[in-house]
């Protein structure tokens, strides 16, 4: 009877021992989310500004620059055509080609 009182104490504080594992893993994956979240938020709200800042400098610049007038279009020759070269073989195949005869001596 006492041998039974101690599995079932045994197994009682097992569960509890599991039950809390499971309790502190989820504390902190919740944590890990959390903090994620935190340094994502910064992240975008940091590139928003960075974007922000970018497009009024860009808008500055534009209005700054000089318009420079351009110079005539350069216009060129038209180009020439050249004929195609002629097809020549250096090398002609004979006109037939037979095998060479053989004779059989008996």
């Amino acid at each position: 009877m006492k041998e039974a009182a101690i599995t079932q104490q045994t197994a009682r504080e097992e569960m509890a021992a599991v039950a809390i594992a499971d309790y502190n893993k989820r504390a902190a994956m919740e944590q890990m989310a959390q903090k994620s979240y935190a340094l994502q938020k910064q992240w975008f709200e940091s590139e928003a500004k960075l974007t922000a800042e970018y497009q009024k400098v860009m808008q500055a610049g534009s209005r700054a620059v000089q318009q420079v007038p351009r110079a005539a279009p350069v216009s060129y020759a038209a180009p020439m055509s050249y004929a195609a070269p002629m097809a020549t073989t250096a090398y002609a195949a004979p006109a037939a080609y037979g095998a060479p005869m053989t004779t059989y001596v008996q």
